[in-house]
């Protein structure tokens, strides 16, 4: 019974990134359409060997590593996304460096030391916020989508730290609803951002980079 509700709670919940998944697949963007639809099944296949305690064709332990990578390439391609430049080519080209970076420094912290991984996180907040203080402008944001998104990722943050007292939280409850608040605040914050803004699509070089 305690198998059943646990698969329940850390498993279903993880379809709740379908409603993000939706955006991206509307932007119709290849990589961020694989990177996505990838991290909804590790998270689900990981989740579920959680949940069971058992393996599905990979240990929980490998799914685990590989949702860690692909999760946070996916928060670098929305922070990508958030710089809304106007070179889809420019867009490309950090989307490759952000998988690559990711993969790399997870390699380094062994998947479970977040040391190199942050620091490549920390580069890429950096640029977005950068971009928009050197020109000066705010960005073509949809402010309302952006603040809700912003709000519901903060509180979201702190029930996942709280779900990570195992003892606190022995069927996971905090560990699911952290998922569906992550998963209500991507939507938002991938909808803040204008999805047709490029003067081309899927060009080979950079023309403008913003």
């Amino acid at each position: 019974m305690n198998a059943i509700i646990r698969l329940a709670v850390f498993a279903l919940t993880s379809f709740a990134f379908l409603w993000p998944l939706k955006m991206v697949l509307a932007g119709k963007r290849h990589f961020e359409v694989f990177i996505g639809v990838s991290q909804l099944a590790t998270s689900v296949l990981y989740n579920t060997c959680k949940a069971l305690d058992t393996n599905i064709v990979l240990e929980e332990k490998q799914w685990h590593a590989m949702n860690n990578i692909i999760s946070t390439t996916y928060g670098l391609l929305l922070l990508i996304h958030m710089q809304a430049n106007r070179s889809e080519g420019f867009d490309m080209f950090l989307r490759y460096v952000a998988f690559s970076a990711v993969w790399i420094a997870q390699e380094r912290d062994h998947y479970w030391d977040a040391t190199n991984t942050a620091v490549v996180s920390l580069l890429f907040i950096i640029s977005t916020v950068g971009k928009w203080t050197y020109l000066g402008r705010l960005p073509p944001y949809n402010w309302g989508n952006m603040i809700r998104g912003l709000l519901i990722i903060g509180v979201t943050g702190c029930i996942w730290f709280a779900s990570m007292q195992s003892a606190f939280d022995a069927y996971g409850i905090l560990h699911g609803v952290s998922q569906i608040g992550a998963a209500w605040a991507l939507t938002y914050l991938w909808s803040s951002v204008p999805m047709d803004r490029y003067r081309k699509s899927d060009v080979l070089l950079p023309h403008a980079y913003f």
